[in-house]
């Protein structure tokens, strides 16, 4: 008897992130950029994966950050705040503090609240011209499942989901424009962890579409935060309502709408909820400004928040433990108490005040351990600044802190059992973790661009993507791809960034990629996700 057996393999075209002119009138991120001249019903929102394909997409192609390529082999690298430094052999060239300080002059993280210009009285006659795009990728799973799919509320990266849009609203004989951008990246019990993205961008969409944007406009010409603030928190409620089969499943949500007022000011509202971030560059100098906060369990700043919320309500705090290990993940002695496999706590007991002797002892057991990915998570490597770093015959010796803290990656401690622990300390869903203090309350900044700032891009991006490059990186990389072609369009840099990210730019530590089988190349780390406007002063 002779058995035969066939093996089938259908290449599957999927919905590419590539947009087209829209019967509305709303310009293609693909044509050249220019201002929008017709009038459209108040209201209609042009989403990207509404539009059809295009066959071919544009990718400029860029050198590697100078400060980003790797000096060896065998170097490794870690992070801090959201800076990588090259730790290598003392046969090499040092990366001295001084340059890294230049990385760090070029980013400004805005603190939450209100951020507006002065010297920008709103009475300059001038128009904007603005495209928008999205681009991204799931990462490697051992299924068959698309890395991209398209979904009511936008398009879906794996377990990220993403949405972007325009607006046009009459203003007497005038216009006023909304640019839209959204993100979510989704988390927990693998049959949620989907929905809980692609839900919430779908609410979300269907909420912008019922919006009185004339009335958020009127917000806006008066400098109105509070009614904004709280039309803003009143999404991300209806949004954590249409999670709530995720009990212990959730999602990140960044949320940013961008006013372009017919008297030239631009002005930029942010809510985020979770560790994905939202950053504007200037096109001309790659200088990068953050808008949204980091709801992580290492920032001594929100875990103060976290407390003290917990105060009020009554509710028991959960306790900040460095990443997964010892916490479901790999184990290290912990010397400290009776219980040498517990997980060690980041801060002094029901305080915001870091443990140093905690710190200390787990860094030095961790990067003696784990040379090139020193937290052993797909979030190790925002750690901290390392001044130097002496090696010989291979080990690590000593080590010098310069900054205590960024994100680490780190969790709460798991007092439900079966693994359920968080990475953001804030975000939709997971309401198992309601009664400890997680909760869904975006922080909401306001910053108003400056007239001198005429070309600027402003990002949402996944964790998956920060992570993988500091902010003054993606700043370098769209200035350069601007310099090369002037006339690039949102949905051009989303790809081009994608490509650098993937491609050209050399891999990080534990931040590797695999050809899939439609032959692109997925990350290995975790779903990367963009949505991506530049907006352009004619």
């Amino acid at each position: 008897m002779y058995y035969i057996f066939v093996v089938c393999i259908w290449k599957t075209h999927f919905f590419p992130n590539f947009l087209l002119p829209s019967p509305t009138g709303i310009p293609s991120p693909h044509n050249k950029m220019s201002t929008i001249t017709v009038q459209v019903p108040v209201n209609t929102l042009s989403l990207a994966p509404t539009q059809p394909p295009q066959p071919q997409k544009t990718i400029i192609k860029i050198p590697v950050h100078p400060l980003a390529a790797l000096t060896s082999k065998p170097a490794s690298r870690t992070r801090a705040g959201d800076l990588f430094i090259d730790l290598v052999p003392p046969s090499h060239p040092r990366r001295l503090r001084a340059d890294a300080q230049l990385e760090v002059d070029m980013v400004t993280k805005l603190p939450e609240g209100v951020h507006l210009n002065p010297s920008s009285p709103g009475t300059e006659s001038s128009s904007s011209s603005s495209s928008f795009g999205l681009a991204g990728s799931g990462k490697l799973r051992h299924t068959m499942a698309p890395r991209k799919v398209k979904i009511d509320g936008g398009i879906a990266f794996g377990e990220d989901s993403a949405t972007a849009g325009l607006f046009e609203i009459p203003c007497g004989d005038k216009i006023d424009h909304v640019m839209v951008l959204g993100l979510w990246d989704g988390h927990g019990a693998s049959e949620w962890r989907d929905k809980c993205s692609q839900n919430s961008a779908k609410t979300y969409k269907q909420l912008k579409e019922q919006q009185d944007f004339s009335e958020l406009l009127d917000a806006v010409r008066r400098g109105d935060t509070d009614t904004r603030k709280k039309m803003e928190e009143d999404h991300y409620k209806a949004m954590d309502a249409a999670v709530s089969g995720g009990q212990h499943s959730g999602c990140t949500s960044v949320t940013a709408n961008i006013y372009l007022l017919h008297d030239g000011r631009r002005v930029v509202d942010v809510g985020n909820c979770g560790d994905s971030p939202c950053f504007m560059i200037c096109n001309k100098t790659g200088r990068v400004w953050v808008f949204s906060q980091d709801h992580n369990w290492d920032n001594p700043t929100e875990i103060e928040a976290y407390l003290q919320h917990c105060k009020s309500t009554g509710k028991k705090a959960y306790t900040p433990v460095y990443n997964r290990v010892n916490n479901g993940g790999m184990e290290v002695y912990n010397p400290f108490g009776a219980d040498s496999s517990a997980p060690f706590p980041i801060f002094e007991k029901d305080s915001a005040t870091i443990d140093k002797d905690h710190m200390d002892y787990f860094w030095r057991s961790m990067m003696r351990r784990s040379k090139d990915q020193p937290m052993g998570g797909s979030q190790s490597h925002r750690d901290r600044l390392v001044e130097e770093i002496q090696l010989t015959d291979g080990k690590w010796v000593d080590y010098q802190p310069v900054e205590p803290h960024a994100n680490w990656g780190s969790t709460n401690k798991d007092e439900l059992g079966g693994g359920n622990s968080l990475q953001p300390t804030r975000g939709l869903g997971d309401h198992v973790h309601k009664p400890f203090g997680f909760r869904c309350e975006p922080s909401f900044t306001v910053f108003e661009v400056p007239p001198e700032l005429e070309d600027i891009t402003v990002i949402v991006a996944s964790d998956g993507a920060s992570d993988w490059g500091h902010y003054s990186e993606f700043g370098y990389a769209v200035a350069e791809m601007i310099k090369i072609k002037p006339d690039m369009t949102g949905q051009e840099i989303a790809d081009s960034l994608l490509h650098y990210m993937f491609v050209t730019s050399p891999a990080k530590s534990g931040m590797g990629f695999q050809t899939w089988l439609t032959g692109e190349r997925v990350p290995r780390w975790d779903d990367v996700s963009l949505g991506v406007t530049r907006i352009k002063k004619d």
